[in-house]
């Protein structure tokens, strides 16, 4: 793929935030992930390509990702559920197909057993229709039948190991683009990837949904949730129970933290336009947030890295990774003391296609792959 066809007005940086940074971070080039090249021959894959989950169990990765005509709800929507020795050449482990639209994979490797999650939603594309979570097993013949799992009508958002033990949290996603939604994420702990204990944390505020987290060295989490049509917000608790949170003007969709020597990065979808909420104040909040949502399906989107700045309570913006289009899903592995390989879907990066966030949900995107390297100042 020649990258120098990308136009380097759709990338921008903070330098004053880089430079305060105590590691400088270094990416490759994205590879696009090809069937010819890089995936099994015959492996059915559609236009669009998005909702991505990585992770290494027992010496192997193992990839998910959506495949769908568009980036909306489809019954020709599939689950594909690969393997690789080297993270970049895959075989065919399993495709998941239920005549509706599968998306949320996530894995967990507990125990030396390997887990895989996935939310069953609706098959209108004008509408977000959660269903239910599944969950399926690998064993030594394969992957088990998807069974249900936890609570009709949330969520999977992020499984976290920590401790000897997994937490996984989830969100209310009924009516969830209706001015009556009625947010709520909940956190639950689990010591083998199948009984699952609700924990005290529980985020409770209209439109709230998305909570990804990680804990630092001292056992604290750490934590961003979005606030669909005005915001996001940064959560941080000390004991699974109590818990701050400050809002924040800008939104950052499909959010994945990492953690490198107890300092917190965040990669995640950026809108270009800046802050979620535009819409002009004579307006009652009903219309305010239906304004906002149209606008910022209208606005260009980026897949971005940014520091959590833990003693201001702050996210950062450090830099755009190469993206466009429909773009941000991330997926990291770590691979050794400084490196993580990075999946994420875009907009195909070898045209100048900056076109706004819907045009690209409804066109092609692609898959792709990068290092990125954190080293000491």
């Amino acid at each position: 793929m020649n990258n120098d066809l990308i136009s380097t007005r759709i990338l921008e940086s903070n330098e004053k935030a880089l430079t305060e940074l105590k590691h400088e971070i270094k990416t490759t080039k994205p590879l696009e992930l090809k069937v010819t090249e890089n995936f099994p021959l015959g492996l059915q894959i559609m236009k669009g390509k998005d909702n991505l989950d990585l992770i290494s169990h027992q010496g192997e990765f193992y990839l998910a990702f959506r495949t769908a005509p568009t980036h909306f709800a489809s019954e020709k929507t599939l689950l594909q559920i690969l393997r690789s020795q080297n993270g970049t050449e895959w075989l065919h482990e399993s495709t998941i197909q239920m005549n509706s639209d599968l998306r949320e994979p996530r894995f967990l490797s507990i125990n030396n057993d390997l887990f895989f999650y996935f939310l069953k939603a609706g098959t209108d594309w004008t509408k977000f229709e959660p269903q239910n979570i599944y969950l399926m097993e690998r064993t030594g013949s394969g992957w088990t039948s998807p069974q249900k799992a936890l609570e009709p009508g949330y969520i999977p958002w992020r499984i976290r190991n920590h401790n000897g033990k997994a937490y996984l949290s989830i969100y209310n996603g009924k009516d969830l683009y209706e001015n009556n939604h009625e947010g709520k994420i909940s956190l639950f702990e689990s010591a083998d990837g199948k009984d699952w204990k609700k924990l005290k944390l529980e985020i409770s505020a209209p439109y709230a949904e998305e909570l990804e987290f990680i804990f630092d060295d001292e056992g604290e989490l750490w934590g961003t949730v979005r606030f669909e049509g005005q915001g996001g917000g940064i959560v941080h608790s000390k004991d699974l129970e109590h818990f701050t949170l400050k809002r924040t003007l800008e939104k950052y969709d499909s959010a994945l933290l990492l953690k490198h020597e107890n300092e917190l990065y965040l990669i995640a979808r950026r809108n270009v336009d800046g802050k979620v909420d535009h819409s002009p104040d004579f307006l009652p909040d009903s219309l305010r947030r239906t304004f906002n949502l149209i606008r910022y399906s209208l606005t260009a989107k980026r897949t971005a890295i940014y520091h959590l700045n833990k003693e201001k309570i702050e996210i950062e913006h450090l830099f755009d990774l190469p993206s466009q289009g429909d773009t941000a899903y991330p997926a990291l592995v770590r691979c050794d003391e400084n490196q993580y390989l990075l999946y994420n879907y875009s907009s195909p990066l070898e045209e100048d296609l900056d076109y706004p966030w819907f045009q690209g949900q409804i066109s092609e995107t692609n898959i792709y792959m990068q290092m990125i390297t954190f080293l000491k100042k």
